[in-house]
Order: structure tokens, then sequence, then C-alpha cells
């Protein structure tokens, strides 16, 4: 792309930095959101300790927990965890099938390894008992499809390579999946559960893309990059359009990354960055939008020509990772701890009236190093929250 021309997204004049900032400012947000938090990979004793007073349970796992998700098998409730290796030469990422204890606890009911080495997904989509999981290795970049018909023995059914580049999100609804690389994304066909196809790809800038949503042949997509947060509409045309961009709350498109930190705001700025959509939640014609030190911002898309922020709720720290459940949504939050860790707590914000949300309750704070954070709920007043190599069960009750 030339210093200046047409943006495939917007239309609009995009000006790229150099080539080579540009590039380092890619690797340094992906190692941002999906490394930057986790600072001591290695041999380190992961556990955590934690006492807080709507903790149910904490348990280890083995490797490093990416991402969650719930599945129903025969009326029964299943949690998916896909956890990456932290030790030894192959570094494969596992999907866990965990089924759910009386103690609130969790017992895997077996696991699987993928074909070949990868990287740390962020997210993944199950559709009609079909596990798809990004996955980035030596031997491609693409699709992980998992067969879960029968939870006590997933079994891989195929991998399809989809593009170059990194790729740790993708998103899955009906028949159609969207997978994120560096420059692009690839919408893949799914209506053949075990074999995936691609059918285009969607040129972007250079971008830094930490969460992706298909919903609706809709594909939502936060950009930490370019601060924007845009929507694709997936119809039958070859092109897929933009229906809208929307300035993220910081708008300068600077993000400074190193390795380590010298004190606990360094630390929290690196986990959490200021004025930045770090997580969001889509809900028909509404976003949930994790806004850092903005807390907790609610989007209005009906209008695509004119998105309008309908609410905003201000909470004492950092909203980094969303949950929601009904009319209830759940933000983990984050704060300055000591030089080594990080104060985590968990709201719950009723969202029954979108434009007038209302905080009901807070977790009491809980220290502890920062990691890769993923954050679910369960449906029946709890919430599950992966932090390293743990998984936290908490009661977020009335």
């Amino acid at each position: 792309m030339s210093a200046e021309e047409s943006s495939p997204i917007t239309g609009s004049s995009y000006e790229p930095e150099s080539s080579m900032r540009s590039k380092l400012v890619i690797v340094g947000v992906a190692l941002l959101f999906v490394l930057g938090a986790y600072a001591y990979v290695g041999t380190r004793d992961r556990s955590l300790d934690i006492e807080a007073s709507a903790l149910i349970s904490q348990q280890q796992e083995d490797g490093l927990i990416c991402c969650f998700e719930w599945i129903e098998h025969d009326g029964e409730p299943l949690l998916l965890v896909i956890t990456r290796e932290l030790e030894g030469q192959y570094r494969t990422v596992v999907i866990r099938v965990m089924e759910f204890d009386e103690d609130g606890s969790f017992s895997e009911i077996n696991a699987i390894g993928s074909p070949f080495p990868g990287m740390l997904p962020t997210n993944f989509s199950v559709v009609d008992e079909t596990a798809y999981i990004p996955l980035e290795g030596e031997e491609g970049s693409g699709v992980w499809a998992v067969d879960l018909s029968d939870p006590a023995w997933p079994e891989t059914v195929g991998f399809t390579e989809t593009a170059d580049g990194i790729t740790r999100q993708l998103s899955a609804d009906g028949d159609l999946l969207a997978i994120n690389h560096t420059g692009q994304f690839a919408v893949v066909d799914i209506s053949n559960r075990h074999q995936p196809e691609v059918i285009t790809r969607i040129e972007q800038p250079e971008s830094g893309v930490i969460s992706l949503e298909l919903i609706d042949q809709r594909l939502f997509v936060n950009d930490a990059v370019n601060d924007e947060f845009r929507i694709y509409h997936l119809d039958t045309s070859d092109e897929p359009t933009s229906e809208m961009v929307l300035r993220n709350p910081d708008g300068t498109g600077e993000v400074v990354f190193s390795f380590g930190a010298e004190d606990a705001e360094d630390r929290l700025n690196l986990t959490a960055p200021a004025g930045k959509f770090l997580s969001f939640r889509v809900d028909g014609d509404l976003v949930y939008l994790a806004s850092s030190d903005l807390g907790v911002q609610i989007l209005d898309v009906s209008n695509t020509e004119s998105p309008e922020v309908i609410a905003r709720l201000d909470l004492p720290d950092r909203a980094v990772r969303l949950a929601r459940d009904g009319d209830r949504l759940y933000v983990l939050g984050a704060s300055e701890g000591t030089y080594d860790e990080l104060t985590y707590t968990i709201h719950t914000v009723d969202i029954s009236n979108p434009e007038a949300p209302e905080l009901l309750d807070t977790i009491d704070g809980f220290q502890t190093e920062p990691g890769i954070q993923t954050l679910t709920a369960t449906g029946d007043d709890r919430v599950v929250l992966g932090l390293f190599e743990s998984i936290l069960v908490f009661d977020v009750s009335e």
C-alpha cells in the first residue's frame, strides 16, 4: 500500500507508518495482549493462592490456560479448556473436556493434543459438536477441527491452512467462520463441518486485532493498532463490506511495548493499556465494550452510519475482560498491586436497562501475578476465571 491510498475497509485515506515501525507495532501488540500479561514463562510454580470470599474452588491444570467455551451434551454442561504446554520441545496446544463437579470444581474427562506444535490461541468456537481452534506453527496457520460428538473421546478430523501470518482468533456462526491473520481475514465455509474451505479473504491494514466475533453474518473486529472497532457484513457478494468504523477511545494508534516492568504502574499499563478497547460482547445491535480506564461502554450499532455510545459505567479499576449471562455482565477489573502482582476484581453489572447499567456487586480484590485472563459465566450464578495454569470458580449470586 502506498503512503496514502484508499483503505479497503473504509474507503477513506489511510496513512500507515513506516514498514519497519508498523511491523514492530504489530509484533508488539500481539505480544502485549497475548504474552505481555504473562511475564514469566517457564518452570516457575504457577499455582495461585487466592483468598476471596466468593471463591468456590481453584485447581491447577497442565499448561497455560488460553480460553474457555461451554457446550451441552445429553443435557449436561461441559467446559472446554484450551491449554498450551509450557515445557518440553513441542509446546502442544491441548483441548481438554471437563465436567462440573458438585463442589464447583471440574474433572477432566479426556483431552487431545494438536496435530503439530502451535502458538497461543485466544479464543475458539464450537458449532454442531465440532470445535474450531486457531492454530499457528511451523506446519502452517489455520483452523484445527476437533469432533466432540463423543466428548469422552475427542477426535482430530483435520487441519485447514487458511493464510500466512500470525493467528490467535477465530469466530464461527452457522456455516461461516472468520479467522484473523496479519493483514487479512480468511472467511471459511464450514457447511461440511469436518472439511472447512476458504471462500474469500478480507484485506485490512496491518493490524493488531485482539478480539473478533461473528454473529448473523456480521464480523465485529477490535483493532488495537489502528484504534478502530469495525463491523464487516459477510453476505453472498465476492467482496465483504465494512459497515462502520468507530475510533477506540485513545485514538492515537500508539502502543508502547517492552518486556518486563519497572514498577507496579508499568505492570498495570502492560496488562491493561489505558484508552483501549480490551474485549467486547455482542447482543443484537448492542455491543458491550471493556474500555480499560474508561470502564464499560455500551454501543448501539442499529444505525451503522452513526453508531452511538448509549451508556458508560465507570469502574474503580480497569475493565479488561467481559462475560455475559442474560441481564448480567461480569467484568474482570485490574488495578495496581505490588511490583510483582496486580489486584483483580470481578464486577457484577445489571444490564436489564442497557441505557442505565448498574454496578450490583464486586468480588473483593485479590492479588496475583498478571497473566493471560479468560472469563466465562456458567448460567447458574458462577463465573469461571482462567489465570496462568489455574481455574478459579466464583459464586456471583446476589
